[in-house]
C-alpha cells in the first residue's frame, strides 16, 4: 500500500512492457550525442513510426 501511495497506481502496474529508446541528437561540432530512455512498448511504437522518416 505504501508503495502505491509513493509512485501511484499506474507505477504499482506489473503487466507493463517496456522498450529502452535510444536517441542520437546532431551537435555544433557535426558529432552525435546519444541519450537513452525507457518508454512503454506501445509509446516506443508510436515514436518509432512518427520518428522514421526524421
Amino acid at each position: 500500500m505504501a508503495k502505491q501511495h509513493k509512485m501511484g497506481q499506474k507505477a504499482v502496474r506489473s503487466d507493463r512492457k517496456m522498450a529502452k529508446v535510444i536517441l542520437s541528437v546532431k551537435n555544433n561540432k557535426g558529432s552525435y550525442s546519444f541519450r537513452e530512455t525507457i518508454l512503454e512498448e506501445g509509446e516506443a511504437k508510436e515514436f518509432a513510426k512518427k520518428n522514421a522518416n526524421s
